[in-house]
C-alpha cells in the first residue's frame, strides 16, 4: 500500500502513547517507567504503603504497620520483621495497672514523666493483743488485728524478746484504767503536799 502505518511494538513519540507513571523517551522512543513517586500497584510501593489507583501516588496508610520507633507508642518498638509495634521495652509503663507486682507492701505506680514503676514499700512490724510482734502488715491490717497505736511504723522491724519475758520489747504494755488512776491520784498528792509545805514556810517567816 505504499503507507506508513503505526505498528513497530512498543515504540512512542508522545507520552500519551505511554501508560501511568510512564513518559516517552524521544531518543529511543520506548515508554520508560520513570515518573518520580508514581505506581500503579501495591508492590511498587515501600512497606506500610498502599498505591492510591486515583492519583497513582504511594500512602502511608496501612493500619498498625511500622518502618521505625518513632512510628510507635511510649513502651513499644518497631519490629522491622513483621512491621508492627510491639509493648517489648523493659520496665516500661503507661499506668499503674502495669506496675502491680503482686506484694500487698508495696504501693505501685507509673510516674508518667519516666514511664518506669516505683514500688514503695508500706508495711512495718505490729505488735499483737498478747504483746508478741509480727511483721510484714500495712498500718490498716494491724489496725484491725489489735487497735491503734501498735503499729511500729512502716519498714520498723519486731525487737525479738531480749528480756525473756514472752512479749517484743518494742510492744509496751498498754495501762490499765487502775493504773492509771493510781498514777494521776499519785501525781495529786505530791502536788498537794506541796502546797501544803510551801504554806506552812509562808507561816513560819
Amino acid at each position: 500500500t505504499n503507507t506508513c502505518n503505526k505498528d513497530v511494538p512498543n515504540c512512542c513519540t508522545a507520552n500519551a502513547q505511554c501508560g501511568k507513571c510512564e513518559t516517552c523517551d524521544l531518543v529511543t522512543n520506548t515508554c520508560n517507567k520513570d515518573v518520580p513517586n508514581c505506581c500503579t500497584a501495591n508492590a511498587q510501593c515501600g512497606k506500610c504503603e498502599t498505591c492510591d489507583l486515583v492519583t497513582n501516588t504511594c500512602n502511608k496508610d496501612v493500619p498498625g504497620c511500622c518502618t521505625t520507633n518513632a512510628q510507635c507508642g511510649k513502651c513499644e518498638t518497631c519490629d522491622l520483621t513483621t512491621n508492627t509495634c510491639n509493648k517489648d521495652v523493659p520496665n516500661c509503663c503507661t499506668s499503674d495497672a502495669q506496675c502491680d507486682d503482686g506484694d500487698s507492701c508495696t504501693d505501685d505506680f507509673c510516674a508518667l514523666a519516666s514511664n518506669t514503676c516505683t514500688h514503695t514499700n508500706v508495711c512495718g512490724a505490729c505488735c499483737l493483743p498478747d504483746r508478741t510482734c509480727t511483721e510484714g502488715l500495712t498500718q490498716s491490717e494491724c489496725l484491725v488485728l489489735s487497735g491503734p497505736g501498735n503499729f511500729l511504723g512502716i519498714k520498723a522491724p519486731c525487737r525479738g524478746d531480749t528480756d525473756g519475758d514472752g512479749a517484743d520489747d518494742g510492744c509496751l504494755p498498754i495501762p490499765t484504767v487502775s493504773e492509771w488512776g493510781m498514777s494521776i491520784l499519785a501525781l495529786l498528792l505530791l502536788i498537794g503536799l506541796t502546797v501544803k509545805f510551801r504554806r506552812r514556810s509562808t507561816a513560819a517567816a
